[in-house]
């Protein structure tokens, strides 16, 4: 039997001094989601934990993401199983209530690893995960900051269960404002997530661009 654990963080961009104590308390929600949920598997534990940083307007997935040039929410997330490497992503989703649950439906439907835009919304609701409208995701903040400066964050968790599995989940809303269809790292496996109960699970918040041309997390 292993030792279960589980880690989770929302980002590692910089974060204005006023938001830092709220945005810990986030973070430690979602460890709590998630650590009720280690019993049933690292990949559940991941998914819990990652759902519940969708949820927090502070951090850059989900509700408060930043918006790409032309104002709008696109939402990237991957998880990877690291028993059996198994992975799903999706990618540019605007209308799907928790990207980090379609990922995972990609990954046990198995016919593709990674979904984008429109048609991992069409699978979204052919396998039953709660659809949105996309103005869900767009807070005032964001619409005050549209067009300056800024890189962006991912919010991501890793995990190990008693039976000494791994998993990895993560969810972001890439870089403010980026062109419309810009796909990031983290869908991808070996770029922005990777695991493999042999060697560990990774998950990566930065430049998605250096991500993938290093492969970095693999």
């Amino acid at each position: 039997m292993a030792r279960p654990a589980l880690i989770v963080h929302g980002g590692a961009g910089p974060v204005p001094v006023t938001e830092r104590p709220l945005r810990q308390a986030a973070v430690e929600r979602a460890l709590a989601d998630g650590w009720s949920s280690i019993g049933d598997g690292a990949l559940a534990a991941v998914v819990a934990a990652v759902r519940r940083l969708e949820d927090e307007p502070l951090l850059n997935a989900g509700i408060g993401a930043c918006l790409n040039l032309e104002g709008d929410v696109e939402l990237d997330a991957g998880v990877m199983d690291g028993a059996e490497m198994r992975a799903g992503g999706v990618g540019a989703v605007r209308d799907v209530r928790h990207p980090v649950d379609l990922a995972v439906e990609v990954m046990r439907d198995g016919r593709h690893v990674l979904l984008v835009g429109d048609g991992a919304s069409r699978f979204a609701r052919s396998h039953g995960v709660e659809m949105c409208d996309p103005s869900t995701f767009i807070i005032d903040r964001e619409r005050q900051q549209h067009g300056g400066e800024g890189q962006g964050d991912t919010v991501g968790a890793v995990a190990r269960d008693s039976q000494g599995h791994l998993a990895v989940a993560v969810s972001t809303g890439g870089v403010h404002n980026k062109w419309p269809g810009r796909i990031g790292d983290s869908p991808i496996p070996g770029a922005g997530i990777f695991a493999d109960d042999r060697f560990g699970a990774v998950c990566g918040t930065g430049q998605g661009e250096a991500f993938m041309r290093l492969a970095l997390s693999r």
